[in-house]
């Protein structure tokens, strides 16, 4: 009976129209759905979608002599722990309510933009890691534009395209270009494209020189030499964000590069503090031959190190009121290693700040005792 009137409100939230012809939820999986990994339906997933696909408005039903269908299911979310695979919640991973007689399936599906309480199915597994997998390979070759797909247009066209639909996963930059959707921006290494004025030096970029660039948000990316990073280094380290000077864009590094320079003799000039910081950098990017973006967060924990992190938490437990600390300890956001170490240096920092107040107000009492016998 839940499964009956989790359908029933579901069909009165698509708002479907009356059709005599039109069934109320199909009798097999629909042809689109498959992954792209060529897996079929699990059982439980089947009669989870027997119950609750629904036909979008105003579509016609298949032809009774063809199995296939014309238009993606559409399946209720009503029932289901969703988790948002995106920061716009676009794309969700629907978990189906646990059950000691069958297994759980989990299912990778687009938000209809109009009515959020059902959606077109993308991908289905039994596997939590692998629904979720599909979805990160989306949003990383389609990053910021992946909310297109929640746009009315793009989702009617996908509704009424499962074929299209149905290579979502195996290849989303396909179907971006199909839909005239922007992908996001390659980390690719391209060194014929690299050219131009470095903006710190204002000299020529030649090809598999640049070690940092922008983001290129704005369809062009800005080259910086290697060993014109102590300026941006200086520019950071007086806890600036450091964006593109020339279109303020975020900033990119190719680890192998950065690596290669801090090797070699060009990087002879940089100060100690200087070429920490850029190591802890180069760390965090593991020497990898591409373009990786370094957000303020991540410079914090590999820039700052452990000891550096250990040493900043010290420092707000010894000096900073207890009701202002806690706003500054970024627990949730550091890697492990640093939150425990800023963790351990507040904790030394607050038991220090208690011991000296307690020192000085035993100074304070034996004053005054001293006073009171003169």
């Amino acid at each position: 009976m839940g499964w009956q009137s989790s359908s029933l409100r579901c069909e009165e939230a698509a708002q479907t129209p009356p059709t005599a012809s039109a069934p109320s939820a199909p009798s097999a999986p629909p042809p689109s759905a498959p992954s792209a990994h060529g897996k079929s339906f699990f059982p439980d997933a089947e009669q989870a979608l027997r119950l609750l696909a629904l036909r979008g408005p105003g579509v016609a039903p298949a032809p009774a002599a063809s199995s296939s269908s014309t238009q993606s299911a559409e399946i209720c979310l009503d029932g289901f722990s969703l988790e948002s695979m995106d920061s716009s919640g676009t794309l969700v991973l629907a978990s189906s309510p646990w059950s000691l007689f069958r297994s759980r399936s989990f299912q990778l599906v687009i938000r209809n933009p109009r009515n959020p309480a059902v959606g077109l199915l993308v991908f289905v597994s039994s596997d939590h890691s692998e629904v979720a997998a599909a979805a990160q390979t989306i949003v990383a070759q389609l990053g910021p534009s992946v909310q297109s797909l929640a746009q009315p247009g793009v989702y009617e066209v996908l509704q009424n395209n499962p074929a299209l639909l149905q290579q979502l996963v195996a290849s989303p930059s396909r179907v971006a270009t199909e839909l005239c959707i922007p992908t996001a921006p390659s980390e690719e290494v391209h060194p014929e494209e690299e050219h131009g004025e470095c903006p710190i030096c204002l000299e020529a970029i030649h090809p598999g020189e640049a070690a940092m660039r922008c983001a290129g948000q704005g369809g062009v990316h800005h080259y910086f030499h290697a060993h014109c990073l102590q300026s941006w280094v200086s520019s950071c380290r007086l806890g600036r964000e450091a964006t593109c000077p020339v279109c303020r864009g975020q900033l990119q590094m190719n680890g192998q590069r950065l690596q290669a320079f801090l090797n070699g003799e060009a990087s002879a000039s940089l100060s100690e503090d200087d070429r920490t910081y850029l190591q802890n950098i180069a760390d965090g990017l593991r020497g990898k031959n591409r373009w990786q973006e370094m957000n303020k967060l991540e410079k914090a924990a590999y820039a700052g190190g452990i000891l550096a992190a250990a040493g900043w938490g010290f420092m707000l437990g010894f000096n900073e009121q207890e009701h202002r600390v806690t706003r500054y300890l970024a627990l949730d956001v550091l890697p492990a290693e640093h939150r425990v170490a800023q963790g351990v240096g507040w904790i030394v920092g607050v038991l220090a700040w208690y011991l000296r107040k307690n020192l000085r107000e035993k100074e304070e009492q034996q004053r005054r005792r001293e006073d009171r016998r003169s």
